[in-house]
Parts: structure tokens; sequence; C-alpha cells
């Protein structure tokens, strides 16, 4: 038999070219699949992902904002949102240097930070909620230059997938300027 067959034909699929004697259940769920949520390695990663949080991250307080449908269609905006109470957790960020520009209306300081937090303790505290558009996260920003410490959330994204789970939840914020509105307010 030739090496090589320099024939005109096409085969896109050689699947019944060997023979396979497993059971159906055993060539769909091999037990080298990835895809198996009760893998302890799984709890371990984790694990390790909420751990790296802790040792690096910076302590913030996440303010979730109600759902009570007093979405205005016209303003596209909630004029007077509510928030439950804060919850404390850790997040990493790269904090990036304040930075101060001059707008039409006078100076404005934009800040827009990444935060990442660990997706199983998000999913522990808020369940299938984890954390929207529109909820208020206070950040330890230090800076002297923009006092800004209250930042609203903007994108929310899962991140650092690990056998089909993800591990971290990444949070793009950006501060909030003059609005007390997730602030308590004295009766």
């Amino acid at each position: 038999m030739a090496i090589y067959n320099f024939d005109n034909s096409q085969q896109f699929s050689s699947l019944g070219g060997v023979s396979d004697f497993r059971t159906d259940a055993a060539k769909f769920q091999p037990q080298q699949s990835l895809y198996d949520h009760s893998n302890p390695d799984l709890a371990t990663a984790e694990a390790i992902a909420l751990e790296t949080i802790r040792i690096s991250g910076a302590p913030v307080t996440i303010i979730p904002r109600t759902r009570d449908n007093k979405y205005d269609e016209t303003w596209m905006e909630d004029a007077d949102p509510t928030y439950f109470r804060g919850y404390d957790l850790k997040a990493f960020f790269v904090a990036t240097p304040p930075e101060t520009v001059l707008t039409k209306w006078g100076k404005d300081a934009p800040t827009t930070l990444d935060l990442r937090f660990s997706r199983a303790e998000l999913f522990g505290i808020f369940g299938d909620r984890m954390i929207q558009i529109g909820d208020v996260i206070v950040v330890p920003h230090n800076s002297l230059i923009i006092k800004a410490n209250r930042f609203r959330v903007l994108h929310p994204g899962e991140t650092g997938n690990y056998r089909y789970r993800w591990m971290y939840l990444t949070v793009t914020v950006e501060n909030l300027n003059k609005d007390k509105a997730h602030e308590p307010r004295d009766i």
C-alpha cells in the first residue's frame, strides 16, 4: 500500500473508521471529561481564587440597587433609586492615576476602574443576582486630587474560566460625582 493517496475524493470525517466498544454513557461522559461540576478540582480552584482576592484585594462595600420598577422610559432613568444595605467584601483592582480634565461645564475627573471579585463568594451572598448595572460600590481610591470613593457599576462580566466554570466577576465602574441618592437619609 502506498504512503500517500493523491486521488480527487474528499473525506470530511473518519469517525466510523475505528471501532469503539464503549457504551454510549462511557462515550458521552468519559472519566477524563473536563465538564464535571462535582470534581473536587473546581472547589480547590474556587478556594484559591477567593484566597487570591482576599490577599491582594482591598476592602470594598457593595450597595445593591433595588429593582422597584420606577424606571421612567421618557428620561431613561430612575429619578429616585433605592438601595439595599451594603455588603463588605474584598476586590482586586489596579488603581488608575488620578486625572482631571477641563470640560465645557468646568473641570471633571472621570475615573473608571475594573474590580475583580470571587464569583463563588458573590454567588453565595447574592445568588443569581450577582452584581448588576446601577449598583454602587464604595472603593478606597485614596486620592487627594479626586475625592471619589463611590462608584456606579457600568458593566459586570465573568472572567477566568476553569473547566467550564467562571472563577471571577470583573466589574467596570465609574465614579459618582455629588450623587447622594444611595446614601441613607436622615428622617
